[in-house]
């Protein structure tokens, strides 16, 4: 069963990412994947231009998915 802060905090979540989507441009969520790429341990982070190749080839489901992702990743350190 799910509680209601459970319930509240999920709801949150989805309407946050969804503002962020709704705000953020391509250039805005291009940074976004630069700064997650620096974040990580896996080599040198990604140039702003393969950045925005890649912003501009996700559509709006593929980018909810990548920033909902984050904010989870980001709860658990």
């Amino acid at each position: 069963m799910t509680s209601p802060q459970q319930n509240y905090l999920k709801n949150f979540k989805k309407a946050f990412t969804n503002a962020v989507l709704d705000c953020a441009g391509t250039s805005g969520l291009a940074a976004y994947i630069v700064e997650a790429s620096a974040e990580d341990d896996d080599g040198a982070p990604l140039r702003m231009e393969d950045a925005e190749c890649i912003a501009s080839g996700l559509d709006r489901e593929q980018w909810y998915e990548f920033v909902a992702s984050s904010f989870e990743s980001r709860e658990s350190r």
